[in-house]
C-alpha cells in the first residue's frame, strides 16, 4: 500500500460519493482536529469509507492494538465526519477503533500514534493544541437544534473513557519534537497555467500549501521571463503575513499578446524543505 500524506499513515481512500473535494487551507482553513469512536473494528471503519452508499468519511483512523493509521481522504478535500457541514469544512477528522463504552479499546499505542498525527496536524496547519481547537465529536453543534451537540446525529464519542488530559499531554509534548518532513507545493497560481488574454497590468501570485521562508523568496527564485528570453524581468516580491502567498509585481506593463513564463526554484517552508521547482506560462491579450 501507498504512504499517506502523513508519513506513519497507509493510504486506503474512500469512494468519491463519501467525501466533497476542495483546496484547503486555500479555499477552507484548517483549524480544528475532530476525535471519533468508531463503534467498530478498525477494517471495518477502512471498507465503510470506501463503499459508496456509506456517505460518510474521515481522514485518518487509529488502529486500536498497535496504532496502525489508515488515511482515506487526502487533508484538503473535505471529509464528511462532524455531522456539521461548518465544522466539516474547517477541521481533520481522525476516527479511532473501539466502543465508547468499553475502555481497554483506548490503548496506550493508540494514544501515542494518534497524539504524534494531532502534533503533526497542529504544526502543519497552525492549528492551537488546546480544548478549543482539538476536539471531541461530543462538542461538534448540532447544526439545526441549537443547544444540542455530537452534529446532527448527537453522536457521544469518544466517550467518558477516553483520557483527554493524558491525550493533550501527549499532543503538546510530541509537538515539540515532531519533525516537519513535508515538501511545500504550490497549491494555485495566479494567472493560471495556459491563461490566455492576460491584463498587461496583473500581478504574478502562487499559493503555497504551508507558510514560507520569507528569505527564499527573492526576486532571484521567484523569476517572470517574456517569451524566448532568458534575463528575468525587474519585478517586486513580496510575501503575505501568513507565508503562503507570494507576489510578482513587473515595474512595468507587460507586452501586448506575449507569452510569459513564471518560475519558482529555490524556496523553502520555515523547516527547510524545498518547493520543488515550480514553472508556468501564460499569455498577454490587447490591454
Amino acid at each position: 500500500m501507498a504512504s499517506g500524506e502523513y508519513l506513519d499513515s497507509t493510504w486506503y481512500g474512500a469512494s468519491s460519493s463519501n467525501y466533497t473535494q476542495a483546496d484547503r487551507p486555500s479555499s477552507n482553513t484548517i483549524d480544528k482536529v475532530i476525535i471519533h469512536v468508531t463503534q467498530g473494528s478498525w477494517s471495518g471503519a477502512i471498507n465503510w469509507f470506501l463503499d459508496p452508499n456509506a456517505q460518510v468519511s474521515v481522514h485518518y483512523t487509529v488502529r486500536s492494538s498497535d496504532g496502525f493509521i489508515g488515511q482515506s481522504v487526502q487533508e484538503k478535500d473535505i471529509a464528511w465526519h462532524a455531522g456539521n457541514w461548518s465544522y466539516n469544512q474547517s477541521s481533520i477528522g481522525i476516527e479511532h477503533e473501539g466502543y465508547v463504552s468499553d475502555p481497554k479499546w483506548f490503548t496506550e499505542a493508540m494514544y501515542v500514534s494518534s497524539a504524534k498525527l494531532s502534533a503533526y496536524l497542529a504544526k502543519t496547519y497552525n492549528i492551537p493544541i488546546d480544548r478549543s481547537h482539538i476536539i471531541g465529536h461530543h462538542e461538534v453543534p448540532d447544526p439545526y437544534d441549537p443547544g444540542q451537540y455530537g452534529g446532527i446525529n448527537n453522536h457521544t464519542d469518544p466517550g467518558d473513557y477516553w483520557d483527554w488530559d493524558k491525550y493533550m499531554s501527549y499532543v503538546g509534548d510530541y509537538a515539540g519534537t515532531v519533525e516537519d518532513t513535508t515538501a511545500p507545493t504550490v497549491s494555485s497560481r495566479r494567472p493560471s497555467s495556459g491563461q490566455t488574454g492576460v491584463r498587461r497590468t496583473t500581478n504574478v501570485m502562487a499559493t503555497f500549501s504551508e507558510a514560507m521562508d520569507k528569505a527564499t523568496l527573492t526576486t532571484s527564485t521567484v523569476t517572470l521571463v517574456k517569451g524566448g528570453a532568458t534575463t528575468p524581468l525587474a519585478t517586486t516580491v513580496t510575501l503575505s503575513s501568513d507565508g503562503k502567498n507570494v507576489t510578482l509585481d513587473p515595474s512595468a506593463s507587460l507586452a501586448r499578446r506575449t507569452t510569459y513564463t513564471a518560475k519558482i526554484e529555490g524556496a523553502k517552508d520555515l523547516a527547510g524543505n524545498p518547493l520543488a521547482t515550480t514553472t508556468w506560462s501564460f499569455k498577454t491579450g490587447r490591454k
